[in-house]
């Protein structure tokens, strides 16, 4: 995928919420906030499996588990071959979000920006 010079998930935007843990945790009557950009690839860094969602060409989203890697600039790395959805979904709209889950069902972080394909080396 990519990054600035050409591989991983650039990390130009970043939209995390998460629920406080505790008798008050949880959609209902939690709280959430939205994360500041270093907070969520410090959250993403500590994990290495997430959900990449990239869209389909009708518009859909299309959903994918994948392992990731953040490179020292926090850029997140994937590996896909050329013949997937994710890989054909990004070649034609470089849109995508990587949903990074915490240690709890409301804990996660998400991480939006513009990927670049880079050839198999």
């Amino acid at each position: 995928m990519a990054r600035r010079d050409g591989r991983g998930l650039r990390r130009e935007r970043c939209r995390g919420t998460r629920y406080r843990s505790g008798s008050k945790a949880g959609p209902l009557g939690g709280w959430r906030r939205v994360m500041e950009l270093a907070e969520a690839i410090g959250f993403a860094r500590g994990r290495s499996q997430g959900v990449l969602v990239t869209r389909r060409g009708d518009g859909r989203p299309q959903i994918s588990n994948i392992a990731y890697a953040l490179d020292p600039d926090g850029v997140a790395r994937i590996s896909t071959s050329v013949s997937t959805a994710k890989a054909r979904n990004l070649r034609r709209d470089g849109a995508a979000s990587l949903y990074v889950p915490g240690s709890s069902f409301w804990s996660y972080a998400v991480l939006e920006g513009s990927a670049e394909l880079s050839e198999e080396t």
